[in-house]
């Protein structure tokens, strides 16, 4: 692949996690202006790709068309809001069309090397945010309150207020950015190829550390499990170094318990929180907080998913309960049904499949996705549309994962 190409696809893949994610797109930008923009670099993307040429595996268009029909009947049936149904519908369209365009060994190597930069970038900053504040005024301010100033560095925010001081990334809150840096952590341990690995490896951890994530710190363990036992070529090792490598993490975090603060400047922390979480729904404990949300958000979608299995309680019905719905891999069966969060599952575990060789590496990988996905709701996120259909199409051509060390371009994406 040359520089240009690759130049180019960088910049697609960028703009599909910035105008996604970003503290920006999120709070100034229309869902139809941050859509537009990445259909502009898309067009010039396909202009310039040398290749001239498409290809999506036949029975995947058919998959994700299925996906669209069940949002449209179900936008029917429950006189749901149009718009969302429609964005959804273009998200998909504008996922396969980089899917023809992008193979996944390209697209994993230019999302992993633009969460590092970020990451890079925001672990400077915040740095400076903690102890030379000052010279944040140069950047502009994009909100000023008596309580917060958030400063935009584009490839970052730096938040500074009275509370804990958080790495944000480019996203709108650090719970955000917390998903994008385990799923690069989890893509680089295992596409091969991808240069100076170990430092990348060191940077992303460090920009997850300083997260302050408690659910991020979560999916970050299950990827340091992946790290510590990829080199081992059979499964048995493999499982028997898990077991070795969870009985320690056991004893770690039984010493760490006394001395993890329960807060840091007011806000609930690491072993407390997960305790808080387990208190209850916010009706139960009488508070509401970030524990008791993410605890609502899990009660409140199995709930309501039991009421609505065939087609989900669609977007008008769960915004009308005035809850924060941030579990994502619940929220597909919520809003949309069981046969839509089937589909979209086994896209997430079909990504899994392909990256991984090894069925125990698979289900890990796997899992620490759904627990990196579950902080927020990312139910209509172009960037998390984009990793099921590559994954739809891993599970259609039906081949092993070992095709990444022997990669040929675009061969995941031929019949």
């Amino acid at each position: 692949m040359s520089k240009g190409i690759i130049n180019r696809y960088y910049l697609l893949v960028f703009s599909i996690l910035y105008f996604s994610t970003s503290w920006y797109a999120k709070n100034i930008l229309s869902e139809s202006a941050n859509l537009f923009l990445v259909g502009i670099i898309l067009v010039f993307t396909i202009i310039g790709n040398r290749k001239r040429y498409f290809v999506v595996h036949l029975k995947a268009i058919q998959i994700i068309l299925s996906l669209m029909m069940i949002s449209l009947c179900a936008c029917v049936i429950k006189i749901d809001v149009p718009k969302n149904t429609i964005y959804e519908i273009l998200i998909y369209a504008i996922a396969i069309i980089v899917v023809g365009i992008v193979s996944i060994r390209d697209y994993c190597e230019a999302f992993v090397n633009c969460i590092c930069l970020t990451s890079f970038f925001s672990v400077i900053t915040w740095f400076i945010g903690a102890y030379a504040p000052k010279i944040l005024a140069i950047f502009p301010l994009v909100r000023n309150d008596p309580t917060v100033k958030v400063y935009n560095l584009f490839f970052c925010v730096e938040r500074i207020d009275e509370g804990m001081h958080r790495l944000h990334g480019f996203c709108w809150e650090p719970g955000a950015f917390q998903t994008l840096l385990n799923i690069a952590i989890g893509l680089l341990i295992f596409v091969p190829q991808i240069s100076n690995y170990r430092r990348k490896l060191i940077i992303l951890f460090v920009a997850l550390l300083l997260t302050f994530s408690t659910t991020g710190y979560i999916a970050g363990i299950i990827n340091l499990i992946l790290f510590l036992t990829k080199a081992q070529r059979k499964e048995c090792r493999i499982f028997g170094r898990i077991i070795f490598i969870g009985l320690g993490l056991v004893g770690a975090l039984i010493v760490l318990y006394p001395i993890v603060p329960v807060s840091i400047k007011g806000v609930s922390f690491g072993f407390y929180k997960i305790k808080e979480f387990l208190q209850g729904t916010t009706e139960a404990r009488g508070t509401y907080d970030s524990a008791s949300v993410r605890f609502d958000s899990i009660y409140y979608a199995i709930k309501s998913f039991i009421n609505n299995p065939l087609v989900g309680k669609g977007f008008r019905g769960m915004d009308n309960d005035g809850r924060m719905y941030t579990c994502t891999p619940l929220n597909y069966f919520a809003y949309k049904g069981a046969v839509y969060g089937v589909i979209v599952m086994c896209g997430w575990a079909g990504l899994c499949k392909y990256v991984c060789q090894f069925k125990i590496h698979q289900i890990l990988l796997w899992g620490m996705v759904m627990v990196a996905i579950i902080s927020e709701n990312y139910l209509n996120y172009l960037f998390a549309s984009v990793f099921i259909v590559y994954g739809i199409v891993a599970l259609c051509i039906n081949k092993e994962s070992r095709f990444l060390y022997e990669w040929k371009e675009n061969a995941i994406i031929r019949d």
